[in-house]
């Protein structure tokens, strides 16, 4: 659902990554590698206007090829983007294809203590996940758990929660979490309300919404 004020970009259900969120316009997912292909699979049949994904794989643009480019920002690198070790920049190899003399290897973002940013790749996708989450009201969560190495993209959630109309839906396989837990991850005022809902990601939680 876009924030008010906000021009709309689809003429689709909003929703963010794999899920069906019977709303207005604009929501955006956050996905993991956690996810699993034949539970994601279940949800590509709903709009999203927008995918937030960690999955190194290409499974949101299989399940949502209108949202291919702009719309599906990849913040942990992607399978086809490399690094260049002369340059030290990296590339879409479909798009590019590595020279046979061509020193290259995986550009993959790793837990954040580990991985260094080499040059603007990352950059543009972390920018563009801001942008997306400012224009953003419902941010829906599916397997993602918000660990401690991934303190940026919490950060980023951190802030979106700030807004008055902003709504969290965290969709929790495990059962184990509740809305104190998540705004304990993403270390939000402890004595403020948030508007958080956690469901499950069977068929009976999801007809609820």
């Amino acid at each position: 659902m876009k924030r008010q004020g906000q021009a709309s970009n689809s003429s689709g259900l909003g929703r963010i990554a794999p899920c069906r969120i019977q709303i207005r316009q604009g929501a955006t997912i956050v996905q993991s590698q956690e996810d699993d292909r034949a539970e994601c699979q279940s949800w590509s049949n709903r709009a999203f206007d927008n995918v937030l994904t960690t999955n190194y794989t290409g499974l949101s643009d299989f399940l949502f090829p209108k949202l291919i480019g702009n719309s599906c920002v990849y913040l942990s690198g992607a399978l086809w983007l490399f690094e260049s070790l002369g340059s030290l920049t990296s590339r879409d190899v479909r798009k590019e294809p590595i020279a046979a003399d061509e020193f290259v290897f995986p550009f993959l973002m790793t837990q954040v203590p580990i991985k260094p940013i080499i040059d603007t790749t990352q950059l543009r996708s972390f920018s563009k996940a801001i942008e997306i989450l400012d224009n953003t009201v419902l941010l829906v969560v599916l397997g993602y758990s918000f660990c401690e190495s991934d303190s940026h993209i919490s950060a980023m959630v951190r802030d979106f929660m700030q807004h008055s109309n902003s709504r969290l839906i965290y969709l929790d396989h495990s059962r184990d979490e509740t809305p104190s837990t998540i705004k304990k991850k993403l270390r939000l005022n402890p004595e403020h309300s948030y508007n958080i809902d956690i469901l499950g990601t069977g068929d009976s939680d999801i007809n609820r919404l």
